[in-house]
């Protein structure tokens, strides 16, 4: 870590999102494009990948192993760390020969290709031993991972000493009070990172209490797996391209690391993995609004601001706004949202309609980027949002009730369902 500056150890991408994994190209190409926004780690793992998670077992094949090694010349090209994920546990069965010898096996395929850095995962697993003979030999889920981990780390320090072996338990979020996360974390030897999302799965805030706590009841310090700008499970609708906020500037004084995991859209997530750049190489200096001006400029060009950041703020609901429920205070989404809201509630016809007539405009101006892949990701929340406009260009209630029927993607449902009252109320159906 550079002392001069609030600078994480550990920069990272994780692919770890459920959902569509990116495409090989598309992972040849994100390396390059993150180390240049000073990132030093790419965690390979994406959760609908079989070989990772569903076919543990199965062994790599010719071309599989092919594939990794682009990858990990990519990533020693540009001074990244491969890091390799595996998600045994869905299926293992803890105390099998077998099983271990398979899970082994796997490492020793990837430390063939010079992967030096390897992650064990038990996040999304039952809480409870699904083996008969699991259950006699541990008794407890907390027993079984800690052997697991503990046999899994030694076998590969017997493989090379220094490979660096991370863990994902399977209480990765919480304050401890299940009573796995605590033992599991002083279970572990000192040079094992464990990683963590906070006090909730997509935490909020990360703040310097939470990374403190955990670290009074592990023994470590959390490598802080961050689930933003990740949009899978019940986020699928939501459409995530705020920079980051919420996240202390000196937090990397009390983290291993932290790693983001993007949404599957790649070329959108860069918005936001253009601000994490900055925040994880200097949290002290980090200035959002900054950051997310230069992330328009660098992904789509200076003259397009207007227009993301009209995408932006009708796309407001993320984990960053408690999907709409909390704005942090010094956020300017807030009083973009709230303007919206005031106007409704003052019956501002005219103002409504110039608010909405203005965005419309810098929306459809943005289709005149060059960006194709941006354009092609963004597409279903960008017509979205124009329907959601021209109902209140128009304040038509037919036009906004075809536009809630429609089960849209989440852009303003709150905000459209309050203007439609107001209609009604005024018998402007």
């Amino acid at each position: 870590m550079d002392m001069n500056k609030m600078q994480f150890a550990i920069r990272g991408l994780v692919e770890g999102f459920y959902g569509n994994p990116w495409t090989w190209e598309m992972r040849l190409s994100v390396i390059h494009r993150l180390a240049r926004l000073g990132f030093n780690a790419y965690f390979y793992g994406p959760k609908d990948e079989p070989l990772v998670c569903a076919r543990w077992r199965d062994p790599y094949q010719a071309a599989d192993l092919a594939r990794l090694r682009q990858l990990k010349e990519a990533c020693d090209q540009t001074g990244m760390d491969l890091v390799c994920m595996l998600a045994p546990c869905f299926s293992m069965v803890f105390g099998s020969a077998s099983d271990f010898e398979a899970l082994m096996d796997k490492y020793r395929q990837l430390y063939s290709l010079g992967i030096r850095s390897f992650v064990l995962l038990f996040d999304d697993v039952p809480e409870v031993l699904q083996d008969p003979e699991d259950q006699a030999q541990f008794g407890t889920l907390l027993n079984a991972h800690i052997d697991l981990a503990l046999r899994t780390y030694a076998a590969l320090k017997e493989m090379d000493p220094d490979i660096r072996f991370m863990v994902c338990p399977t209480e990765y979020w919480g304050d401890g009070s299940k009573g796995y996360l605590g033992p599991f974390g002083q279970a572990m030897p000192p040079d094992v990172a464990i990683l963590y999302t906070g006090y909730t799965i997509c935490a909020h805030e990360l703040n310097l209490d939470n990374a403190r706590h955990f670290q009074s009841l592990t023994g470590k310090k959390p490598l802080y797996w961050d689930n933003y700008p990740v949009n899978d499970a019940n986020m699928t609708r939501e459409f995530h391209i705020a920079p980051i906020i919420n996240r202390a500037p000196d937090l990397a004084l009390h983290a291993e690391g932290l790693v983001v995991n993007p949404m599957e859209y790649q070329e959108s997530s860069m918005l936001a993995l253009f601000t994490f750049g900055e925040y994880l190489n200097d949290g002290a200096t980090y200035d959002p609004e900054a950051s997310f001006a230069r992330a328009v400029s660098d992904l789509l060009g200076a003259e397009h601001l207007a227009g993301v950041s009209a995408l932006r703020e009708l796309c407001y609901r993320s984990v960053l706004t408690r999907h709409g429920e909390q704005f942090p205070e010094d956020d300017p989404e807030a009083s973009r949202h709230w303007e919206f809201l005031a106007l409704v509630e003052a019956g501002s016809d005219s103002a409504l309609q110039a608010w909405a007539q203005q965005r419309a405009a810098s929306l459809m101006k943005l289709e005149d980027c060059d960006n194709q892949a941006f354009l092609t990701e963004s597409a279903r929340w960008r017509k979205g949002a124009l329907r959601f406009l021209q109902g209140v260009q128009q304040l038509d209630a037919q036009l906004l009730r075809e536009y809630l029927a429609d089960d849209p993607e989440d852009i303003m449902l709150y905000e459209a369902r309050r203007l439609l009252e107001r209609l009604q109320q005024q018998d402007r159906l």
